[in-house]
């Protein structure tokens, strides 16, 4: 990654912010969207994450320190994220290493993305993979190696463990998929 493609996941995160708040695209709608918290939590991750594929460990600790305890999210470098992504509020976001998330995905407070611990775990392999145009309500924790299909939305406070397919609506407490 390049200090250029890592403006322009900035911009394209602004973007989609824009877009979505209803407001008409330009400068002044973009400075003020990315002076919000959330974006520049956002900002300050893809900063982290350029920082640790280049491996720069000291500075990307500190980025990693302010977005902890000024926006009380704790967002792991080793994470993917496509462009697009809408970050509503930062407020207790915990995105594991191993998680993959697809283009214009929305994230609302207190999500946690992580492989927690079980049997079979694999450091290696296992991954959490969110799919394009995937919305994730408020409160929501994603646990376990498992892929989540594009165009999905999890309501609030729903506990995924297995996998879900493109196009599912989910909430509840524990989801199990039904078969096809």
């Amino acid at each position: 990654m390049t200090l250029r493609e890592t403006f322009h996941l900035i911009r394209s995160d602004v973007r989609a912010r824009v877009l979505y708040d209803g407001k008409k695209p330009g400068l002044w709608s973009g400075l003020g969207t990315l002076l919000s918290p959330s974006n520049l939590a956002l900002a300050v991750w893809r900063f982290q994450g350029l920082l640790h594929r280049k491996h720069v460990p000291v500075l990307n600790k500190f980025l990693s320190l302010a977005n902890l305890v000024f926006f009380a999210a704790e967002l792991e470098p080793e994470a993917e994220v496509a462009d697009g992504f809408i970050l509503l509020n930062p407020v207790g976001i915990m995105l594991h290493g191993h998680t993959k998330i697809g283009r214009n995905c929305i994230f609302a407070h207190q999500i946690t993305t992580t492989l927690g611990p079980r049997i079979g775990f694999d450091p290696v392999n296992d991954y959490i993979i969110i799919g394009d145009n995937v919305v994730i309500s408020a409160g929501v924790r994603i646990i376990g190696n498992l892929t989540i299909g594009s165009n999905t939305w999890v309501g609030p406070n729903t506990v995924v463990t297995e996998s879900l397919p493109a196009g599912s609506i989910v909430l509840g407490k524990l989801v199990r998929p039904r078969a096809a």
